[in-house]
C-alpha cells in the first residue's frame, strides 16, 4: 500500500454492508451515517478489501556468474551461468487505453466484487448517496479533480435515474482505474454481469434494477389508465417512466415506486431457513437463460427464486429479470413475478426452474444453465 493513501475500503465497500432499501411511495429519504476521514494511522494499515491497488512490477532480477577460461590450458571457457527470477506483471495497466473526458459515458470495471460509492462531494469526507456495481455506466459531467488529500481522482457523474454526485476514477498516482470510457473494454458476458444482479438481490438494492432499466415514457389519460398500472392514482397529463412487469396471467407497465415496492417486498420476504426440491429458501439466482430475438436483440434472463411467506404455507416463488445488451450496456427490459401461481397461467413459474423460459415449451430457451 502507498504511504498516505487512504485504504480502498473507504472508496469500495463490501456489498454486505449495503442496505439501500427504500420504502416505495413513502417520500422519505434514507438516513446515512457520514463516513469519517481515516487517520494517518488507518491509512497506513493493511487494507482488508478484496480489491487492492497493485503496484507496478519490477524488472526481472538477473544474477550472472561468469567463469573465465584457465590461462594455462587451451580449453575453451565455459559458458556463463545465468540465474533469472521473473516478477509477474501487474493484473492491469496503469494507464487507461482512452482518457476520460466530460460528456462521455464511463463504465465501472475492476471492482473485485465491491460496489463503488457515489458521494455528494469530492472526497471521502462526503456522504455516500448510492453504490454502483460492476458493469454499470455513468455520464461524466465535470472533472477530473484530485481531492484535497491528493488520494483519488474524482469525476462528477450523472446516473441513469437523473441523480448526480462524485465518484472516484482511481488512485491519484494512476495505479488503477475503476472508471473507463464506455466501449474501450468488452462488455461483461451476461453470466459475469449476473454477479452484480445477485449483489443487488443480497443487499436488497432495488434501486440498481430501476437505475439500469430501459424504461418507456407514457402520458397518463383516462383511456390508458386501465391498461397502464403506472398511471393509477395520477392525474391526466402526467408524464411518467414505466417498465413492463409480467405475471402468470397478464402484465402491465409499472412506474418507479410500484416497481421498487414489488421487488423490495419480494426480496424481504425470503425464508432462508426452509428448503425444498429446489434448494434453500433464500432469494438467489437459480439459473440464467437466453431466448430468441426480442425487440431487435437477444434476450437474457436471470431467473431468481426463493421461498416466501411467514404464514403457515410459505411457497416457492420465481422472479425473472430480463436484460438486453444495448449500446454495449446491459439494460433491464422487463420483470416477471410468479406471485405464487405455481402451475397456473400462461407462464407457470415452475417452467422457469425446469429448463424453460416461462412457457410450456423448454425449446423456447436457447441456453438455460444452472447458476451454481
Amino acid at each position: 500500500m502507498l504511504m498516505g493513501l487512504p485504504p480502498i475500503r473507504w472508496v469500495l465497500a463490501p456489498a454486505s454492508a449495503l442496505f439501500l432499501f427504500s420504502v416505495a411511495c413513502s417520500g422519505g429519504e434514507s438516513t446515512e451515517t457520514q463516513v469519517p476521514e481515516p487517520s494517518a494511522a488507518t491509512a497506513s494499515a493493511s487494507a482488508t478489501r478484496t480489491l487492492t491497488t497493485p503496484t507496478a512490477a519490477s524488472s526481472p532480477t538477473m544474477t550472472a556468474t561468469v567463469t573465465p577460461a584457465p590461462s594455462s590450458t587451451t580449453e575453451p571457457a565455459s559458458s556463463p551461468t545465468v540465474t533469472a527470477t521473473a516478477t509477474p506483471a501487474p493484473s492491469f495497466t496503469t494507464e487507461p487505453a482512452v482518457a476520460l473526458r466530460v460528456g462521455q459515458r464511463a463504465v465501472l470495471t475492476g471492482l473485485g466484487g465491491d460496489p463503488l460509492h457515489l458521494r455528494d462531494g469530492m472526497g471521502l469526507r462526503y456522504r455516500e448517496v448510492a453504490h454502483l456495481l460492476e458493469g454499470e455506466t455513468v455520464q461524466l459531467i465535470a472533472g477530473p479533480q484530485t481531492d484535497p488529500d491528493g488520494a483519488y481522482v474524482w469525476w462528477q457523474v450523472e446516473l441513469g435515474d437523473g441523480s448526480a454526485g462524485w465518484m472516484a476514477e482511481g488512485p491519484a498516482d494512476g495505479t488503477g482505474h475503476w472508471l473507463v470510457p464506455l466501449g474501450s473494454i468488452e462488455p461483461l458476458p451476461f453470466r459475469s454481469f449476473a454477479r452484480s444482479i445477485q449483489q443487488a438481490i443480497d443487499s436488497k438494492d432495488e434501486d440498481f434494477f430501476w437505475r439500469t432499466a430501459s424504461t418507456s415514457v407514457v402520458t397518463c389519460t383516462e383511456q390508458n389508465r386501465w391498461d397502464v398500472y403506472g398511471c393509477v392514482g395520477l392525474p391526466d397529463g402526467t408524464i411518467v417512466d414505466v417498465l413492463g412487469v409480467r405475471g402468470p396471467w397478464e402484465g402491465s407497465p409499472y412506474r418507479e415506486d410500484q416497481y421498487k415496492r414489488t421487488v423490495g417486498r419480494w426480496v424481504a420476504a425470503a425464508r432462508p431457513d426452509l428448503t425444498d426440491d429446489y434448494g434453500t429458501g433464500a432469494v438467489r439466482i437459480y439459473a440464467t437463460s437466453v431466448s430468441a430475438a426480442y425487440n431487435g436483440g437477444t434476450e437474457y434472463h436471470a431467473i431468481a427464486t426463493g421461498i416466501l411467506g411467514s404464514g403457515a404455507s410459505p411457497r416457492r416463488d420465481v422472479t425473472v429479470f430480463a436484460w438486453q445488451l444495448r449500446g454495449g450496456v446491459w439494460r433491464h427490459t422487463w420483470l416477471y413475478t410468479g406471485e405464487g401461481w405455481w402451475d397456473e397461467g400462461g407462464y407457470p413459474p415452475a417452467n422457469w426452474l425446469n429448463g424453460g423460459c416461462g412457457t410450456q415449451d423448454p425449446r423456447s430457451c436457447v441456453d438455460w444453465q444452472r447458476w451454481q
